[in-house]
Order: structure tokens, then sequence, then C-alpha cells
């Protein structure tokens, strides 16, 4: 039962850092533009905001939480033999 809660909590690790990598991708092709010279940056520049500060801090806190759930997991599968 443990190991099994281990290979659920992997595979939702698994699956954030996906959503994160999504974010990313979706959030810099939005604020750069498809292509030269970043056409959806130039329109509203007065408007524009860079967005690696808030993509810092959501990877801050998924580091955060892969280091808690490995752990966990780690936990839960030496419990589990």
């Amino acid at each position: 039962m443990k190991r099994l809660m281990a290979a659920l909590l992997v595979a939702g690790c698994v699956a954030w850092v996906g959503f994160v990598v999504h974010v990313h991708i979706e959030a810099i092709s939005v604020a750069y533009g498809d292509g030269p010279p970043y056409y959806a940056r130039s329109v509203n520049m007065d408007k524009w905001a860079s967005p690696w500060p808030a993509l810092a801090g959501l990877d801050a806190l998924t580091a955060g939480v892969l280091l808690l759930a490995g752990w966990l997991a780690r936990r839960l599968i030496r419990a589990g033999r």
C-alpha cells in the first residue's frame, strides 16, 4: 500500500512538472510573440511586463514541492520493505 502511495506521489509530481513546463511555454510565447521583432511585446510596450519574475516564483514553489515529495516518497518506499 505504501509503495502504491509513493508511485501515485511520483506520478503526481511528473504531472505537476508537465503543467509547469506548459505554463512556461505559454507565458513566454504570449510575452514575446511569434516573430521578430517580438510583435506581441511591441504593440503595447507601456503595458508590457516581463513574465520572468512570476515564472521564477513558480519554479521556486515547484522545487520545494518536488523536494518534499521526493523525501516523502523515499520514506514511503523504505517503510514498505
